[in-house]
């Protein structure tokens, strides 16, 4: 080298370096961001219902029904009840009770309870299940309807429910 050539200082970054390593910096501080809001989207998990059983999660929000208190559905939720319908009613802001759907004499699905009603209803044979512990008030049900423990997150967004009943 000459005296008046100069060699570039060792701390010089290329152009496609820096591009480089701000791009994947960039695509980590993205991914970080997107998984910071998805998990704030249902709220915190709630505590687990019993070390050793299984359980689903209930987008609550997917189903207008039950934005009220005494709001109740029937539906099939994959990996609970034999993959065989249950009723899911609002109790209070902060309770809901989920029974199987399937009554107890005639293997019929139930009907959701109405607003206000303090029954579950089969329309086959008319008998009536408590809403509160599931047990029969009328017909010729003889057993309660199988009862899953089910604790709703502190958003009231989510259902967490064990695979199987009390």
């Amino acid at each position: 080298m000459s005296a008046n050539e100069t060699s570039p200082p060792n701390h010089v970054v290329c152009r496609r370096t820096a591009i480089r390593t701000g791009s994947l910096f960039a695509c980590g501080l993205l991914l970080a961001i997107a998984q910071a809001c998805e998990s704030e989207e249902l709220g915190p998990r709630p505590p687990a219902m019993n070390e050793n059983r299984e359980s689903v999660r209930i987008d609550v929000t997917a189903y207008p029904e039950l934005s009220a208190i005494g709001g109740s559905v029937v539906m099939l939720v994959q990996g609970l009840n034999g993959d065989s319908p249950v009723v899911l009613i609002r109790v209070s802001e902060v309770r809901m009770r989920l029974f199987s759907a399937i009554c107890t004499h005639g293997g019929n699905v139930v009907d959701p309870p109405e607003p206000g009603a303090s029954t579950i209803r089969c329309p086959r044979h008319g008998e009536e299940y408590d809403i509160v512990t599931g047990s029969p008030r009328r017909g010729l049900g003889s057993r309660p309807l199988d009862e899953f423990d089910a604790v709703l997150s502190d958003d009231g967004r989510a259902l967490d429910v064990s695979t199987t009943p009390r």
